[in-house]
């Protein structure tokens, strides 16, 4: 499936642990149409073109505050887009930005009434430097194996495991309440298997929900970082 990617290639962001991840999916699993269109700059007309020439489903990615800048330019020039059925969207990196603040519901909302993708056809990413595997909204896979979609839970692989623990005491809370999130990733043979992060989420099953930064957390992620690239700012 053809990638349109609102992230740099890792030969231009060789630090990146998500430019990393993006260009070996890319190289793997995608076709030579593939494109990375953030370099110093979005590429605003790269973008257009890969999605106005697309004649098959593609899978369109990138940061949260990578598509917001997208929107607000695709807003002022009024364009839409309507790619072929199928085609899907992951974000990844978080809300929260250097220029100001969106709501997931917000931003959802943008990915269907400005490219076109339905809402189930949309997924999260949840992910970090510090760990080899990823999390998924489960509903992106739902939808194509014609299950009911459960949005905003996120599932990992089978080597991984998850628990929500209390802030203060690091003790497993009961499902349902939110905590603070433990991952445990067996792909971390180089470093530690277990991490606390900073991240809020309640235990559901199958998985977990996640419900944002906790309280006093310094913003952290990807989207943040490039939110500061197309923002122009270096702080």
């Amino acid at each position: 499936m053809q990638m349109v990617v609102l992230s740099p290639a890792f030969s231009e962001a060789p630090h990146s642990s998500l430019a990393y991840m993006l260009s070996k999916i890319s190289g793997r699993l995608g076709t030579p149409d593939d494109g990375f269109f953030v370099r110093n700059e979005l590429d605003f007309d790269g973008v257009v073109g890969a999605l106005e020439r697309a004649n098959a489903p593609v899978l369109v990615a990138g940061t949260a505050f990578a598509f917001v800048h997208f929107f607000d330019r695709c807003a002022a020039e009024d364009k839409r887009f309507a790619p072929p059925r199928g085609s899907r969207v992951i974000e990844t990196g978080g809300f929260k930005g250097k220029s100001r603040e969106v709501s997931r519901d917000e931003l959802y909302a943008w990915f269907t009434q400005f490219l076109g993708v339905p809402r189930d056809m949309c997924a999260s990413e949840y992910g970090m430097c510090e760990l080899g595997s990823q999390w998924y909204d489960a509903n992106l896979a739902d939808c194509l194996g014609g299950c009911t979609p459960r949005r905003n839970l996120k599932v990992g692989p089978p080597w991984t495991r998850m628990l929500v623990v209390d802030p203060v005491s690091a003790a497993p809370v009961p499902d349902g309440e939110p905590g603070l999130l433990q991952v445990f990733d067996l792909t971390n043979r180089g470093s530690v298997a277990a991490i606390l992060t900073g991240d809020l989420a309640r235990r559901i099953p199958y998985g977990f929900e996640l419900l944002g930064r906790a309280p006093g957390e310094p913003p952290k992620g990807c989207s943040a970082a490039i939110d500061a690239v197309l923002s122009g700012r270096d702080d």
